[in-house]
């Protein structure tokens, strides 16, 4: 994997844009299985005094469910109106689990560690697209399939 910490893998990996096809097909599936497997790893790294504090897969997991919450509210509104605008009514809602993970992060005793709020602040920060989203829930499926690979291996 090499030395990069999570600031670099998330960085160096934007969401491809769409209009650029070929181009967009190789950096998603590199977002998908390389960036990914990386990922998960930085994640599975024990951080903190001593090494103590660790993400759990019930944390990472409890993100993954809240942002495919709002995937299907999106998906939902979609029925009502045009998919942007349906986009529009969710964002807010997306942006603001940057401010849900960074409270999470800061609980005194929390089970979130810096690289996973690292991970969630920067990949919501790029979110500025239905496309982006949907490359986003791909992405974080995958690296919360890596990741359980990963913890059980520890085990």
């Amino acid at each position: 994997m090499g030395n990069k910490d999570m600031e670099t893998l998330v960085e160096e990996n934007l969401f491809p844009s769409k209009h650029v096809e070929d181009a967009a097909k190789t950096a998603e599936i590199k977002l998908l299985e390389s960036n990914a497997r990386e990922i998960a790893q930085v994640l599975c790294k024990k951080e903190g005094r001593k090494g103590k504090n660790e993400l759990s897969v019930t944390q990472a997991r409890r993100f993954y469910n809240e942002f495919h919450r709002l995937d299907r509210q999106l998906r939902c509104y979609s029925q009502k109106t045009n998919k942007k605008e349906a986009f529009e009514k969710i964002l807010p809602h997306i942006k603001l689990l940057r401010a849900r993970v960074a409270f999470a992060t800061g609980r005194k005793n929390n089970p979130i560690t810096k690289n996973f709020y690292i991970f969630l602040d920067k990949r919501i920060e790029q979110i500025t697209s239905i496309e982006d989203f949907q490359t986003f829930l791909l992405h974080f499926e995958a690296v919360l399939g890596f990741f359980y690979f990963y913890k059980n291996k520890e085990a």
